[in-house]
């Protein structure tokens, strides 16, 4: 697998800001869809107790789908 851009390098094109940004990784990006990646860990502000919080990110995602 090549990854296009990781870390630091996505924060530039996205209008999230930590600790909101869930994408760590860009494998692909094409006229008719993007593929993206995220390592979920503990410090992770929709993890608690070591589970993660799926409905506090779908909250989160529609949001942002509202915006566009």
């Amino acid at each position: 697998m090549i990854v296009l851009a990781h870390g630091s390098e996505i924060i530039d094109y996205l209008p999230q800001r930590p600790p909101v940004v869930m994408i760590d990784k860009l494998i692909y990006s094409g006229s008719d869809k993007t593929v993206s990646g995220l390592m979920i860990d503990a410090m992770n502000i929709f993890t608690v107790n070591g589970h993660f919080l799926k409905a506090d990110l779908l909250k989160i995602l529609h949001k942002q789908q509202l915006r566009v």
